[in-house]
């Protein structure tokens, strides 16, 4: 049986270790080999796994091994293919113990940059020469790996969510929300309740342990404990707009065909805008003109983490089109290779 070991950081948000897990569970499931994931035991990767004991290094769950990637095992076996996530620093101890020739991944952040696509799968010299290094770069051109998507997508099974959102009830808009700590998201109450939005917003728990905001907003603010996978993609499934972070979020928000709005993780030199760009220049080169430029300007506002009233009410008063265009761009990107297939035909 092929072996995997994949390796992962926490290093500062919940979508670093969830590409992890994601990555994992479809390799377990549509190659069916064995899966081992090398990351951190801590609390954020508890809360994928509660019966998590964050002083042990191994933990067994149903698909996958995981096991502590500070710790130094004695017997690593023997992986087929190494992948390295995000190009964090492999422990030498581990290198060490490899003493065949192995592929060895470097699955790279996702971008729409068109530079992309001509570094997707290109070799590159590693100080061990027993690993055969590659970079892999999801994307959503088929020439890049993809995108991390299950072959087939889970059936929707209806409202179960602990929180329960009632769509034949409220006849209101539904947002999500789950943004970084720089943004002002007291303000974007207010603007809501400025416009007289017949509105309920979704906020992750998660954001409240940055933020300082008024909840004392009747039912308006629907505060719902951590959620992961299923429940995450179902949120974004029945709700009618989603304000989504960084890589993994968006990614479920495509996937899901609903209107949303994306907020790059934040990087030096204001490299984010660059690649906030990049992704606003592809994924809605064929709407209108008019209709882009509200995009446009709602993306760069929320990617600040600030939002005028404004570019909330021209999004609002065209979400029929908006639905329309996300559905049908969803539904492209969902035919594609997926970054999973595209690790597996190139091993």
């Amino acid at each position: 049986m092929k072996v995997w070991h994949i390796f992962s950081r926490a290093i500062d948000n919940f979508g670093d270790v969830a590409i992890s897990l994601r990555l994992s569970y479809q390799l377990s499931t549509q190659d069916h080999c064995a899966v081992i994931l090398y990351t951190e035991f801590n609390k954020t990767l508890q809360r994928f796994f509660p019966n998590l004991d964050i002083t042990s290094n191994v933990f067994v769950s149903e698909l996958i091994e995981v096991r502590n990637i500070d710790y130094v095992f004695d017997d690593i076996g023997i992986p087929t293919y190494i992948i390295n996530v995000f190009n964090i620093g492999i422990p030498q101890n581990y290198l060490k113990k490899i003493t065949q020739q192995t592929k060895y991944i470097i699955y790279e952040y996702l971008s729409a940059e068109q530079w992309v696509n001509n570094f997707h799968l290109k070799p590159s010299i590693n100080a061990n020469k027993k690993l055969d290094q590659i970079f892999f770069f999801p994307g959503f051109t088929e020439n890049t790996g993809g995108l991390l998507i299950e072959e087939v997508l889970p059936r929707k099974t209806g409202n179960n969510l602990n929180f329960f959102i009632d769509k034949n009830t409220f006849k209101g808009l539904n947002f999500s929300m789950y943004a970084y700590s720089n943004t002002n998201l007291d303000g974007f109450l207010t603007i809501i309740d400025d416009l007289s939005l017949n509105a309920k917003i979704y906020i992750s728990e998660v954001m409240l342990q940055f933020q300082n905001i008024s909840l004392d907003r009747g039912k308006q603010v629907i505060v719902y404990p951590f959620i992961a996978f299923d429940g995450y993609d179902q949120l974004l499934s029945v709700c009618d707009i989603n304000f989504v972070r960084g890589e993994d979020s968006l990614v479920r928000a495509i996937i899901s065909g609903k209107p949303f709005i994306w907020q790059p993780y934040i990087q030096e030199s204001e490299t984010h805008l660059v690649k906030l760009d990049a992704f606003v220049e592809f994924y809605f080169s064929e709407l209108k003109k008019p209709l882009f430029k509200i995009i446009q300007s709602i993306f760069n506002q929320w990617a600040g983490g600030r939002l005028s009233s404004d570019s909330l009410i021209a999004f609002v008063k065209n979400i029929d089109e908006f639905n329309q265009y996300y559905h049908n761009r969803s539904k492209i990107l969902r035919a594609q290779k997926t970054a999973v297939n595209n690790l597996m035909e190139y091993c």
